[in-house]
């Protein structure tokens, strides 16, 4: 991550969600909604650490 971060310029953010995603998709077999469903937990997932970081960032 550090060295993708330092060769890029960007801020990276890493976030364990292994279990949250793997787990919403037991069961599912629609390769559309694995899809549906994969997108909502990674746009959800993001936007927590985007809150966090502004919270701690305003102080």
């Amino acid at each position: 991550m550090a060295t993708f971060a330092n060769t890029m310029g960007i801020k990276v953010i890493r976030a364990d969600a292994e279990e949250r995603f793997l787990g919403n998709l037991v069961g599912v077999d629609d390769p559309e909604d694995k899809r549906k469903k994969l997108l909502a937990i990674l746009l959800s997932k993001f936007s927590m650490k985007k809150l966090r970081s502004w919270i701690m960032l305003s102080g």
